[in-house]
């Protein structure tokens, strides 16, 4: 911390005894008027204290069973059907920010994550007891079109719904052209 002396405001007495000045500490905040600006590379005090405090994280340890076993019996349950990320936090009892937070800690994975891959588990179900086209079968788990249930189905099982379906000895039926 830089000192500077302080210049005296009277003039000084040659028969006086000599006194030393006293000195005054400059302040360093930018924004007090005469403050020693901080150079390119310095951090303000403030902030360097704050980056070198360890972090406390919180453990979050996820839902409890009874509203982990109500948010996956909903998402079987209404799987077909849209469902709102805040339908399931209502459920859990919590807020949506939160919910996230808790059944990720709960199962590792987020909870649309979690609706799609049971969504996608779902169809491969339907596909393996046939008698279902692709689109039908589409709708029925949720997903809004088959080119959409292509794209997912896809990323996640590593084929397309109808190689899927033809590797399980199940010819899906092509749509409907009665």
């Amino acid at each position: 911390m830089s000192i500077a002396f302080a210049c005296l405001a009277t003039p000084v007495d040659p028969d006086a005894p000599l006194a030393m000045p006293m000195p005054v500490r400059r302040p360093r905040d930018p924004l007090v008027e005469g403050a020693v600006p901080l150079s390119p590379g310095e951090a303000h005090p403030a902030a360097r204290s704050l980056r070198d405090r360890p972090r406390r994280h919180r453990k979050i340890h996820g839902l409890d069973r009874v509203s982990l076993g109500r948010v996956i019996g909903f998402i079987a349950d209404e799987m077909g059907n849209g469902i709102a990320l805040s339908d399931l936090a209502a459920i859990a009892g919590v807020s949506r920010f939160h919910f996230i937070r808790l059944f990720k800690a709960s199962t590792g994975l987020t909870p649309m994550a979690y609706l799609e891959r049971a969504r996608i588990a779902r169809a491969q179900e339907m596909m393996g007891r046939g008698g279902l086209s692709l689109s039908q079968i589409a709708l029925m788990v949720g997903f809004a079109d088959q080119s959409h249930f292509t794209r997912r189905f896809r990323r996640h099982a590593g084929c397309t719904p109808s190689v899927f379906a033809n590797r399980m000895g199940q010819q899906p039926p092509r749509g409907d052209r009665s």
